[in-house]
C-alpha cells in the first residue's frame, strides 16, 4: 500500500475505545471520511488489532512499536516480521511512551528498513530529532512531551 502525503497518523494507544470491536468500528469511520474527504489517515491500533484492522479496512495501518530483535527466546517483545505479517505496513519507533535507546533506534530502523517497513520515529525534541535524522527513517515525527495524551 502507497502512502499518501501529508498523512494524518492516529494512535489508538491501550484506550478502551480503540480496542477491539471499537477499534474497527473507529477504523471504518476513518476510512469512510477518508474516501469522502480525500483526507489520508495511517491507523494505529493495538497489536492484537492490527490483523483485524489491516484486513477489514483500506487504510494503512501501524505498529505501535517494534523491538530491535529478530526470531528467539524473548518472550513478551514484538518483531517486525510478525507485525508485517499481521498486516501492518509501518511501525512507530521510540515513541514517547515507549521510549528506546539511540542504538535500539537505529535498529529498528534497520530491521524496518529490511522488511520494507515504513519507519515513523518519534522525537521529544529538536535535538533527538537531529540524531535520529542521521538513521534515515522514513519520517520522523516531532511531539513535545506536554502535547503528548
Amino acid at each position: 500500500m502507497k502512502l499518501k502525503l501529508p498523512i494524518i497518523i492516529v494512535n489508538f494507544k491501550a484506550y478502551r475505545n480503540g480496542s477491539g470491536k471499537k477499534a474497527l468500528r473507529l477504523a471504518k469511520i476513518m476510512e469512510r471520511v477518508s474516501k469522502k474527504y480525500g483526507v489520508s489517515f495511517g491507523i494505529v491500533p493495538q497489536f492484537c488489532d492490527i490483523r483485524m484492522i489491516a484486513s477489514e479496512v483500506d487504510l494503512p495501518v501501524f505498529s505501535q512499536h517494534i523491538d530491535p530483535i529478530e526470531h528467539g527466546a524473548f518472550t513478551g517483545h514484538v518483531t517486525a516480521s510478525t507485525i508485517k505479517e499481521a498486516g501492518a505496513i509501518g511501525t512507530l519507533i521510540n515513541h514517547s511512551e515507549r521510549k528506546m535507546k539511540l542504538r535500539d533506534v537505529s535498529t529498528c530502523i534497520n530491521i524496518a528498513r529490511e522488511l520494507n517497513l515504513v519507519s515513523i520515529v518519534c522525537a521529544s525534541s529538536l535535538t533527538e530529532a537531529k540524531r535520529i535524522a542521521r538513521f534515515n527513517p522514513n519520517f520522523v515525527a516531532y511531539e513535545p512531551p506536554e502535547l503528548i495524551g
